[in-house]
Order: structure tokens, then sequence, then C-alpha cells
């Protein structure tokens, strides 16, 4: 029986150990010492210099960044996650961000998570036209984006019960915002630019995410495959810049 003891209290003292806090580097700039993708313990003693930079998430959602010079803990105020409040989605995360230890492709994108793979829109909810593929967008305010706009174009767009033909997407501007009557919903989206065709499979945000954190919105682009848009996110945290 005591035996039984000790072995019982070892195990719980395993699951309630600082070790199951997961964190993971998602960026970095200057001399960090780190790689994004990285796992680290809360406890872990990291030593940032001057104009080194790395930002954090952890298994809670909690998404923050760390400038030096710093010397110290990783985070020594987090805590191993209660039971409900770790990120369902964790395995998709940290597969998109690069774990080697992940056991499946959940993200059609680089398993790195460098935030200078592409050139990124001022917004993170504008929804690139570049290609085909998921798309994440809020309620209202549905915004198209290029990256090249040597041309003008004439575009239209059909989704889910709604068809707006004959735009107007003049030379030189990267974003077209769609007409406020145009609610998306999800499911499937067919964008015309001079007869190219894009399909995109849009999913709406929440509007329990609407104020979400940062780490919040991460995961949950993440989980619905927009890839590019999670990127442009950890680019804005990352650089300290808001959010739009």
């Amino acid at each position: 029986m005591r035996k039984l003891s000790l072995i019982t209290a070892l195990v719980l003292g395993f699951l309630a150990s600082p070790a199951m806090a997961e964190i993971i580097v998602v960026a970095t700039s200057g001399d960090a010492g780190l790689q994004a993708g990285q796992k680290l313990d809360p406890a872990d003693q990291i030593s940032l210099q001057q104009g080194a930079r790395i930002t954090i998430l952890s298994k809670t959602g909690a998404m923050r960044v760390i400038d030096g010079p710093y010397s110290g803990p990783v985070d020594a105020q987090e805590e191993a996650p209660k039971a409900g409040t770790a990120v369902a989605q964790w395995d998709a995360v940290k597969t998109f961000l690069g774990d080697p230890d992940a056991r499946t492709e959940v993200v059609g994108a680089s398993r790195s998570a460098k935030v200078d793979l592409f050139a990124a829109p001022s917004s993170i909810w504008d929804v690139s036209v570049d290609s085909s593929g998921p798309r994440c967008t809020r309620a209202s305010g549905l915004v198209l984006w290029r990256k090249n706009p040597t041309l003008p174009l004439t575009v239209s767009v059909r989704g889910p019960g709604v068809r707006v033909t004959d735009l107007d997407w003049p030379k030189g501007d990267n974003a077209l915002a769609l007409p406020e009557t145009f609610a998306p919903e999800d499911g499937r989206m067919v964008v015309s630019l001079d007869g190219n065709l894009r399909e995109l499979a849009v999913k709406v945000l929440p509007e329990e995410l609407e104020n979400a954190a940062p780490g919040k919105l991460l995961v949950w682009l993440v989980d619905n495959k927009c890839a590019r848009q999670a990127q442009a996110l950890i680019a804005h945290v990352h650089a300290r810049t808001e959010i739009r």
C-alpha cells in the first residue's frame, strides 16, 4: 500500500509539473539564440542580448513578446493549464510552427514559422486572391487583397447566396473593399479576376472571438488552415504593431 501511494504521488506530481505547461517560440529577431518552433518550459533560463526579441505562445493560448536585454526564466508566471483551459488544437499549432514531433501536416504551409516569407497585407483579415485555398475573414467588411497591383481588373465574387459582379479594381490598389451588402458566410467562394478564377474556402470569425487575444486568434487561424493570415498575425505581434 505504501508503495502504491508513492507511485500515485509521483504520477500526480508529474502531471502537475511545470513541464506540462509547454511553450513554443513563434518568432525571433536579432541574436536571440532561439528558433521559431522551438519548445521551452516556463522555467527554462534564457538570455537575450540588446536588440534581440522573441514571441512565445503557451499552451493556455497566452502570447507575448520578450525583448532583450533579458536574463531569466522564459515565463515564471506560467502554470500548467487547468482542465479545460489548454488549447484544443495544440498539436495543429505545433505542426504549423515546425515541431518535429508533430505527426501530421495539418497546414499546407512551411513547417518553419518565418514571418518574412511573403508580402503580407496590412490587415490580417484581408483576403488574398493571389491563389486559391483556405481564407479567414470577419463577419463584415470583407476586403480582397493582391500582392501585385500593376494592372486594373474587373472582379466578380460568388459566395453562398451572394453574387457581386463587374467591380473595378484600379491599377495601383492592393486592396479592394467589397460592398457592405456582401456578408461572407462559411463555404466556397469563387473570385473572378478578368476571368481568372480563384476558389476560396472561407471561414468566418465567430462572434465570441471578435475581441479575442492574439494567441486565441492564432489558434483559430491555424485550425482553419489560414496559414498566411496566421503568419501575418505573428508578424504583427512580433513587431508590436496594431492587429487590424
